[in-house]
């Protein structure tokens, strides 16, 4: 489920330009500090780095459909994602690091760097402490996450909406018998990611970098979100809250500084409540998630249910097959 009131409208403003560059600025200086701090209690702590490397090629058998975008037929990229663990030997004290980088032969906006993890976590006596850049994923779905919204999405990964950016957060859960509380701290926000204009998976009109955001403080504002959650042996359950900028941006037509039009995100403040389960019968799990919000002009609401089953040891490998039907 998770690892481990209408909102007010403010005036609409363009970040300051110099002010783009604070959360990358953030990132790095969350990085370095965990790093060294790592680095000084290794020699009294377990450790442990592992990760991935990764190639990938993107074939286009077809002409490219807008004119100022990239003509090659093959668009090769590769990347690594390593992933650094330190942890005391009562399991009480760890910290993790896990950069991400990716080199795209023709989209500079998809040759980018993210810190997907840098943080510290304290497991007391039925409550944990969690500080640092971190993902955290909420709901039971798989065609649409409607409650999954602590993390932004990394758009340039994929069309799938699956990867995530790393979220400076403070996570404090109180676990008692009745469920547990998880209290969330998000001290700025993340602008979702967008091909570039030469890119191939886009659409018909580039989106700009330059974000609008509806209030104050742009993305310096802080976001807050509050999850109850609670397991039995057949029921998983859990009802979230959460007060800040949407992570799903309108896309406003406008004129580029080469007079043409673009599309740029406007991120509304929202506030929005949602719920979601998952009741396990057998090789049967029954699923839903439901949610409501407010902040986009009028409020909306949407759900998801679906079933999934699954065929055990199937043929001589003793392959699973899952058979999966959402609406």
């Amino acid at each position: 489920m998770a690892r481990h009131t209408h909102a007010t409208r403010s005036h609409t403003r363009a970040a300051p330009p110099h002010t783009l560059a604070a959360p990358r600025r953030t990132l790095a200086t969350a990085a370095i500090a965990v790093a060294a701090l790592a680095i000084a209690v290794a020699p009294t702590r377990a450790q442990e780095l592992r990760g991935s490397v990764f190639a990938e090629t993107r074939v286009f058998p077809s002409d490219p459909a807008f004119f100022d975008q990239e003509t090659a037929a093959l668009s090769p990229s590769f990347g690594l994602e390593p992933e650094l663990l330190w942890g005391t030997t009562d399991g009480a004290f760890e910290l993790r690091f896990t950069p991400f980088f990716r080199w795209d032969a023709h989209d500079d906006n998809r040759t980018h760097f993210d810190v997907r993890e840098a943080s510290a976590l304290y497991l007391g006596e039925g409550w944990t402490l969690y500080a640092g850049i971190g993902k955290v994923l909420w709901g039971t779905t798989e065609a649409r996450h409607l409650v999954d919204i602590i993390n932004q999405t990394d758009a340039v990964e994929d069309i799938d909406t699956e990867d995530k950016l790393g979220q400076p957060m403070v996570n404090f859960t109180l676990e008692r018998d009745w469920g547990a509380i998880d209290l969330f701290f998000l001290p700025f926000f993340r602008d979702r990611t967008f091909p570039d204009v030469e890119g191939r998976l886009r659409g018909p009109l580039p989106v700009l970098e330059d974000a609008v955001y509806e209030r104050d403080d742009g993305f310096d504002d802080p976001d807050l979100a509050a999850r109850w959650s609670y397991f039995t042996g057949s029921l998983d359950l859990a009802v979230s809250g959460f007060l800040g900028l949407s992570r799903e941006p309108r896309l406003v037509p406008t004129t580029g500084p080469d007079d043409a039009i673009r599309l740029q995100p406007t991120y509304d403040e929202i506030d929005q409540i949602s719920i979601d389960a998952q009741w396990t019968q057998g090789a049967t799990l029954w699923k839903l998630e439901a949610m409501t919000r407010g902040g986009h002009d009028e409020r909306i609401y949407a759900a998801v249910v679906g079933v999934e089953h699954t065929l055990f040891n199937l043929g001589p490998g003793a392959a699973d097959l899952g058979l999966l039907a959402e609406y």
